[in-house]
């Protein structure tokens, strides 16, 4: 485990930024050519900062900087942005070499040391030249992962080496083959610039992903058999995962889709970027529902062990933020009570405390009878009990998954052909190997569920019942099924408009809840 310590970076920066002496003439700017945008780090916040932060060659890597033009050459004109970026480059690759050593070693860590010498580094960056933009998009999202699982807690560190040496396994049992690099800057280094130097430009293999333990890196072999073996993984995991199905004929898996396959397995979104701490409460009550669900409709072994093995690392993740988060907020608040303390033990506080009391007891004396005014609150209407609480909130999520049916059917007009007459119930769709049926199974079930708790119904009849009615709709075109939605959101706007202020979002004189759960949908 590393330190919980996060060394400050901006002196290391400032101090690397390059000073003129403003008597001196300045020359134009050289020229910086147009280079294609590496997508953003994730927003930090999602990942738990009890190590230190470290960073690494990996931005230059992907975006080497070019050589100097030759001095005869006039520079053409640059827009402003690229002149910043250029500056911003530079500035941030000679800061780099300020940065100390610390945590395991890492082709972050590991790679950031090497910032210390230059002219190495600028070798480096020369020595080495990816084979497409897709690689360096795959390589800084690895280096993402990394610096989320150096600052991993213990119990998030067994469920990724749980995760991992079950799908190492799965993988093999395939005839997948691995290459595996260390983790470390100079090992990296080295694999990218050999395969530059033999094969002219390096590459991320698709399926490429950092171990459990963070301490390597596997690298699927590039032959048949694994080619195979990948496209046999990804047409077994794809359904469970919520990812599309292979294109008609395809022969290998394409290679964005498999890295998607590779992220979601390891416990990030299909970007490669681990998912923020507001959003995983939602996230793994979903992905539970829908395990749940799958393992009735007879979902396999393998497909079952890939959704638990995510979600115990989504579930560690939380619980590690969630620590977090308190502690964060449990030392804020004792410094606020020692700073209260010391207030109260000087002398100005001492005398302030005691006018206090003399204006309290005068205040009891002139205001006997009067009675403090309890705060408005804004989301329920004065005296609603529990249980209209708990009815209004299934009604919403009645119209959020509404929401969610018509979205599909507008993207997919076809998917009414499909499920007309050939479906009388949700769960015989939940699993089907087209995601857009599988998740319209989940939508109409979830409707189901709300519907009996709305109106009190208890017995799985019931929801069965709904469901038929519902689909039923789909044989008769969009315009049936639009109206059997309506019919299903306007039933329940009652339960709301009960317990709702006029101005909230759902109530009826704000459009309805149908209109204000739009906002809930990612």
């Amino acid at each position: 485990m590393t330190s919980s310590m996060t060394p400050d970076l901006s002196s290391g920066l400032s101090s690397a930024v390059p000073t003129q002496d403003p008597s001196q003439p300045q020359g134009p700017p050289a020229p910086q050519p147009a280079q294609q945008v590496i997508p953003p780090a994730p927003d930090v916040s999602s990942v738990q900062p009890n190590g230190p932060r470290v960073s690494s060659l990996l931005a230059r890597i992907v975006s080497p900087q070019p050589s100097p033009p030759p001095a005869t050459s006039t520079p053409a004109p640059q827009p402003a942005w690229k002149r910043a970026i250029g500056t911003a480059a530079r500035v941030v690759s000679t800061g780099l070499a300020g940065i100390p050593a610390g945590g395991r070693p890492s082709f972050l860590g590991g790679l950031g040391q090497g910032a210390r010498a230059e002219q190495q580094e600028q070798a480096q960056q020369q020595a080495i030249k990816f084979k497409s933009f897709d690689d360096q998009v795959r390589m800084a999202e690895l280096h993402n992962q990394d610096l989320k699982m150096q600052n991993d807690t213990q119990e998030q560190q067994d469920a990724h080496t749980k995760a991992d040496l079950e799908f190492r396994q799965y993988a093999e049992d395939h005839g997948v083959d691995y290459d595996t690099i260390a983790n470390h800057g100079g090992a990296v280094m080295d694999h990218l610039t050999a395969q530059t130097q033999a094969n002219g430009a390096a590459s991320v293999p698709a399926g490429t992903y950092l171990s459990g333990d963070g301490k390597s890196i596997n690298i699927p072999q590039d032959t048949q058999k694994t080619r195979d073996g990948q496209k046999a993984m990804y047409s077994d995991l794809a359904p469970a995962l919520g990812l599309p199905g292979l294109p008609e004929g395809a022969s290998f898996v394409p290679p964005k889709l498999m890295n998607m396959l590779t992220n979601k397995v390891h416990g990030f979104t299909i970007n490669g970027e681990p998912i923020k701490h507001d959003d995983l409460p939602g996230v793994i009550a979903a992905e539970q529902t829908q395990r749940d669900t799958m393992a009735k409709s007879g979902a396999s072994d393998t497909q079952l062990t890939a959704m638990d093995n995510r979600l115990g690392i989504l579930k560690a993740n939380l619980s590690a933020l969630d620590k977090h988060a308190d502690d964060v907020k449990q030392s804020g608040s004792q410094a606020t009570e020692q700073g209260k303390i010391s207030a109260q033990m000087s002398p100005e506080g001492r005398a302030l405390a005691a006018s206090n009391e003399k204006l309290k007891e005068q205040a009891q004396d002139n205001a006997a009878g009067n009675k403090p005014v309890k705060p408005t609150n804004t989301d329920w209407n004065p005296g609603v009990g529990a249980d209209e609480k708990k009815k209004a909130e299934l009604a919403e999520n009645i119209a959020f998954n509404a929401n969610e049916v018509a979205k599909i059917v507008m993207k997919r007009p076809d998917i009414l052909g499909a499920v007309a007459g050939r479906y009388t119930n949700a769960e015989q769709m939940i699993g089907n190997n087209d995601p857009d049926i599988s998740a319209l199974g989940v939508h109409v079930h979830n409707m189901a569920m709300a519907n009996s708790g709305v109106h009190g119904f208890r017995s799985q009849e019931g929801v069965e019942s709904y469901e038929r009615q519902l689909l039923n709709n789909f044989k008769n075109g969009p315009a049936a099924m639009a109206g059997a939605l309506r019919a299903s959101t306007g039933s329940v706007q009652t339960f709301i408009d009960n317990a709702r202020p006029q101005t909230y979002k759902t109530h009826s004189n704000q459009g309805g809840a149908v209109k204000g759960m739009m906002g809930a949908q990612q």
